[in-house]
Parts: structure tokens; sequence; C-alpha cells
């Protein structure tokens, strides 16, 4: 269960309709999603990592910080490269997460991968 915001204020419930499902995902060092290709890459632009047809129809992935997927790798600083090594992979609705995550989790240039965070007081 999540906090939903209602009228009366915060409580606890099940999301709202329609919400999108999505995953969380961190790329290993030294890869990026480029959103032009449609495919990730490694920092040197030799390896590739194609997922649009593992994945189902009408999903899509955006970076989490898209200026900082768009700039120049040899330009950003430390901490600039790692927040760009985050995406999300929005999902269709009633799309299958728990599966999804599974085969994402796998994937050669992913680190970890979560489903979205329920949040909820004590």
């Amino acid at each position: 269960m999540s906090l939903i915001k209602t009228p009366s204020g915060l409580t606890h419930g099940a999301p709202p309709e329609g919400l999108q499902p999505h995953l969380r995902v961190k790329l290993k060092k030294e890869w990026r999603f480029d959103p032009d290709k449609g495919a990730f890459h490694d920092l040197s632009g030799r390896r590739k990592g194609y997922v649009t047809p593992r994945l189902p129809a009408d999903s899509r992935v955006v970076s989490m910080v898209p200026p900082l997927a768009e700039a120049d790798p040899r330009k950003l600083s430390k901490d600039e490269l790692n927040l760009a090594r985050f995406v999300y992979i929005m999902l269709p609705e009633g799309a299958k997460t728990e599966r999804i995550l599974k085969e994402v989790r796998d994937w050669h240039f992913v680190e970890s991968a979560d489903p979205p965070r329920s949040v909820s007081l004590p």
C-alpha cells in the first residue's frame, strides 16, 4: 500500500487508476542510454545494448536527469556521471512488472533495477 493524497489529507490506499507502472534502473559504470538511438551504449560507443524488442509494446526508456544524459560525458563531474546512469523504464498500464523486472536485472549493462518504492507512515 502507498500513501495517497485525498481532499481530507494523506491516507493509505491503492494507487490511483491509470498510474503508469515503471522500473528504476541504474546502469553499470561506463554505460548510458542514448534516447536518439533508443539504445544503451558504453562510453566508448563500441558496445551497445538494444532492449526495445524485449520490452512490452508502448514501453519507453527515459533518463532520470535528461540534461546529464544528453551532455558530453567528458565534461561531467564524477557525481554527474553517476546521476546520468539512472533511467526509468515506463511500462504500459497492466504490464507484469515482476516478469519484466527479472529480465531487466539480467541485462549485462544493468547494475540494479527496482520497482517503484511504496511510501507509507508507520
